[in-house]
């Protein structure tokens, strides 16, 4: 390898085939079309979407289980675990534009199942309110 760096001349030559093959391979990427770089984004985004939503499915399924447990509701078929399901999910989205919606899971996730039931029947009244000022 010592003899490479003595003779100047193959030293150079490979100095700068190296720096061809960088300038070479950075023009590639740059030049790569915007439409696949949007693509790549796009899949990313997706990707990323439904990892997020999965994760989303498997804490809603953890706490309505923790919720049919608790209402020993295990052995009572798959509508009141669907049920359940449906609930938890609806609150979760419902927690995206309503902070008691969101401390209401909280307490779920921590087991305060009254101080959720609470925070619930505060949300349900409000909505029911507002359904019937909505009709009149």
């Amino acid at each position: 390898m010592d003899w490479i760096l003595e003779n100047k001349t193959l030293s150079a030559l490979l100095t700068l085939v190296g720096a061809a093959v960088t300038f070479v391979t950075a023009y590639k990427l740059l030049r790569e079309p915007k439409e696949k770089r949007d693509q790549k984004r796009k899949e990313q985004v997706q990707e990323h979407r439904q990892q997020k939503t999965q994760e989303s499915v498997s804490e809603v399924s953890d706490l309505a289980r923790m919720i049919a447990a608790q209402l020993g509701a295990d052995g009572s078929g798959p509508g009141l675990r669907e049920q359940i399901f449906e609930a938890v999910r609806s609150a979760q989205d419902d927690a995206a534009t309503d902070t008691r919606m969101a401390q209401a899971l909280e307490f779920l996730r921590a087991g305060d199942t009254e101080r959720a039931a609470h925070l619930f029947r505060a949300f349900a009244q409000d909505k029911t309110d507002q359904v019937n000022q909505d009709r009149k």
